[in-house]
């Protein structure tokens, strides 16, 4: 590891506010067995968890296999006790959770007293939402360490070509509101972010939106949208229609990997998610990464069938899926359950 690196870990962790001997510990553990030992089955816990309150979703943007168009899939919302065992199983060495995955989080009623209850336990809390509803109160009284806001535009035309059903008027009267109450409680947190995903549309409102962002006093984060918004969701329609409906046209704002192709090579070895995170689905499946929406196809494990967070942590999936990915097992592609891993689109190990 250069010093750059370890550098960014150590502020990022050690120097951490939200550190404890405990999770120092475990977090040197997890370290150890992923560079060193490379065992798969793990001794220790994650340090991190993105768990889903819901896959509900209020809007129906056209890339996301979220939307509430979208008929296919089981949809649910996660119980605030079971919430609460997972917490009291693994809470100790966390550091922090993303309370959001596919869905809209502050659809789930319960969403307030989950965060509450994660930052009792000293574990940071990030949230991201459309806020076309939500109770500004409760957002900054909850304990939320991070707000994102998703909204892709500044005006309301612009906005609700991508983000269908949704109001930018409303949106931006609700974020005001939770600006408002911060202030008043006079809290530092929650640290708010205002996320945009540029697109052909939408590329134009870019400096107007920064400008926006200053006058609330809050963070900006221009992003470029994905056109592979989850691993297992293909859009149905032709790629090169997507591509040029979607992609904005100035260089700087295009991902460099938008492609549709896989490399020809083998990828490096540098994915700690199956050694450090997990992924909560609402209904208690656990999978790999929050690439995955279809989470009863990738299935790693259950923190209810399986008996709790550890053990599902190292199911048989798991600890095969480690060995494959840490030793680049060409096995791997012929194995349905590993998909994700195999056309990765952060790392993408293994070419098919």
């Amino acid at each position: 590891m250069n010093s750059r690196r370890l550098k960014k870990v150590a502020n990022s962790f050690v120097f951490n506010r939200h550190t404890t001997p405990k999770k120092l510990l475990n977090l040197g553990l997890i370290f150890v067995q992923h560079q060193f030992i490379k065992n798969s089955k793990v001794k220790g816990y994650p340090i991190r968890l993105v768990i889903e309150p819901t896959n509900f979703c209020n809007l129906g943007c056209p890339l996301c296999p979220a939307g509430k168009d979208n008929k296919e899939h089981e949809r649910g919302m996660m119980k605030l006790d079971e919430f609460k065992e997972v917490i009291d199983e693994v809470g100790d060495y966390l550091y922090e959770i993303d309370m959001y995955n596919f869905g809209e989080s502050l659809l789930n009623r319960h969403v307030y007293d989950m965060i509450e209850y994660a930052s009792k336990k000293n574990i940071a809390t990030n949230l991201s939402t459309n806020l076309n509803v939500g109770d500004a109160e409760r957002i900054v009284t909850s304990g939320l360490s991070k707000l994102i806001v998703s909204a892709d535009g500044a005006t309301n035309d612009v906005y609700k070509q991508y983000r269908v059903y949704g109001d930018f008027d409303n949106v931006l009267s609700r974020l005001k509101k939770v600006i408002a109450k911060k202030k008043e409680l006079n809290m530092e947190n929650p640290r708010i972010v205002w996320q945009f995903l540029t697109m052909k549309h939408n590329q134009h409102e870019v400096p107007k939106l920064l400008k926006l962002c200053k006058e609330l006093g809050i963070e900006a984060d221009i992003k470029p949208i994905r056109l592979n918004t989850a691993i297992d969701h293909e859009v149905k329609q032709d790629k090169t229609v997507l591509k040029s409906k979607w992609l904005p046209k100035v260089e700087k704002l295009k991902r460099m990997s938008y492609r549709f192709s896989r490399p020809k090579r083998v990828g490096p070895n540098s994915c700690l998610f199956l050694w450090n995170q997990a992924v909560i689905n609402w209904d208690g499946i656990v999978t790999p990464c929050c690439a995955i929406f279809d989470s009863g196809k990738y299935k790693f494990g259950h923190v209810k069938e399986d008996g709790g967070f550890l053990k599902a942590w190292n199911s048989d999936t798991y600890q095969r899926s480690r060995r494959m990915v840490k030793h680049m097992d060409p096995e791997m592609e012929k194995d349905k359950r590993f998909d994700m891993c195999v056309g990765c689109i952060k790392h993408e190990f293994i070419d098919i």
